[in-house]
């Protein structure tokens, strides 16, 4: 081995190649008003593609050619905004080929194919004003991903070759924002109880007039049990690792192969099969007409989902899904379609705040009634999943600015300054 190959194994040479990693993003913003499919006019639609045309040219780069996660942060301003779940596919079409009459002599811009796009994720910044409208978007190639993952199961488990077993940090500390399931279950009892509390005193408060007070105190006692409720099942980097079988069979290169299946399988399940999710494995519509079906059984588990959880019939907290995305054997699904199949029926049925629930300013023009975000994360295929393919989502509470690739990014960063 060269001297090399022999430095890059190390802790300071996975780093400074995750560095690398970082550089071959693309990261554009475009100071424009989010639009619709059917709000957009063909100006604004060539603006959009020379604003992202200029940003390649200016770095020299080409669009992706093979798999891809992109994250979209929609700003929006004027009045009347459109839903969360109409905005990808419009962006999603711009940032692919150039538009008739925009002059573009490339083929594609961003990527050849939505079909590319691996993980999609979309932030709707709706929970107060904005004092400008922005479009901003980061793209990476999937094989950048997962090598950001196995570099986060080196950290996991230190091993990384030729370092001195010492290390400076301990993994824990790199999750400093994460939760035990058992300190969040510790937590939500106690706001259950508080909640409790509260509704003994509810005469006191009305014999005193103060009826306000009361709801005010219940309303915060319910935003807290929401808020730790939501957060049992969020799905993590680490749990994003055990999606993909190639790095759980590097991981496990040593055991027999059968073994390595074993353990792929029965990884992958426990994050695909979530505790607290208000929907049971679905096979997805891959026949014509099965579409309308497939809705009415996302909105039923939503109707059961409710009578189950009292504590959830009027959502307080600002909601992020994810959902989990098992393709068909023969037949794929767009990401953001599959999106648009589930996310109008989580709106309507549970109806999340899209407003911070301690802020004074009631944001007119915009929804009060939508979730802020979601991640659509395509789940590759084992041998064992059905012809048909499996959708599972899972609701959590929406973290300001974070995503599951902003924290995959934040715990190596944390990383890299203990190193």
């Amino acid at each position: 081995m060269n001297k090399l190959d022999y430095l890059l194994e190390t802790s300071r040479g996975q780093l400074s190649r995750y560095y690398e990693r970082w550089c071959n993003r693309i990261t554009i913003d475009v100071p424009m008003e989010p639009k619709s499919k059917n709000s957009i006019d063909s100006a604004e639609e060539t603006l959009f593609q020379q604003f992202v045309l200029e940003k390649l040219k200016n770095e020299n780069r080409r669009g992706f050619l093979g798999p891809i996660a992109i994250e979209f942060d929609f700003y929006p301003t004027e009045n009347n905004p459109p839903h969360i779940h109409k905005l990808p596919k419009n962006y999603l079409d711009l940032l692919s080929q150039p538009v008739n009459g925009s002059n573009i002599r490339r083929k594609n811009l961003l990527f050849q194919d939505d079909r590319q796009v691996q993980i999609l994720i979309v932030n709707y910044h709706i929970e107060q004003r904005n004092e400008k409208p922005r479009i901003s978007i980061n793209a990476v190639g999937m094989s950048n991903i997962l090598e950001d993952l196995k570099l986060l199961d080196k950290i996991n488990s230190n091993s990384f070759k030729y370092d001195e077993e010492y290390r400076g940090y301990e993994f824990d500390e790199l999750l400093k924002d994460e939760d035990s399931r058992l300190s969040i279950q510790r937590r939500l009892d106690e706001a259950i109880e508080n909640y409790y509390s509260t509704k003994e005193m509810e005469e006191y408060y009305r014999k005193h007039n103060e009826k306000q007070a009361y709801e005010t105190m219940l309303g915060i006692n319910l935003y807290h049990i929401q808020n730790h409720l939501f957060s049992i099942d969020k799905i993590s980097p680490i749990d994003l690792f055990n999606f993909y079988p190639k790095l759980v069979r590097e991981r496990y290169k040593v055991l027999a192969q059968n073994r390595i299946t074993n353990l792929l399988e029965l990884s992958r399940s426990l994050v695909i099969s979530p505790i607290f999710s208000p929907l049971d494995l679905l096979t997805l519509p891959t026949q014509k007409g099965e579409t309308k079906v497939f809705k009415e059984k996302v909105r039923e588990s939503l109707i059961h989902f409710k009578k189950k959880y009292k504590f959830i019939s009027s959502l307080l907290i600002n909601v992020s899904l994810t959902i989990l995305y098992v393709p068909p054997k023969y037949q794929e699904i767009d990401l953001d379609n599959l999106a648009r199949y589930i996310v109008p029926q989580v709106n309507e049925e549970l109806k999340p705040s899209s407003k911070i629930f301690y802020a004074q300013e009631d944001i007119k023009g915009f929804t009060h009634s939508s979730i802020t975000q979601y991640q659509v994360i395509r789940v590759p295929r084992l041998e064992t999943d059905p012809e048909e393919g499996i959708v599972r989502f899972v609701i959590n509470k929406k973290e300001p600015y974070s995503s599951i690739l902003k924290e995959l990014d934040h715990i190596l960063s944390r990383w890299s300054d203990s190193i």
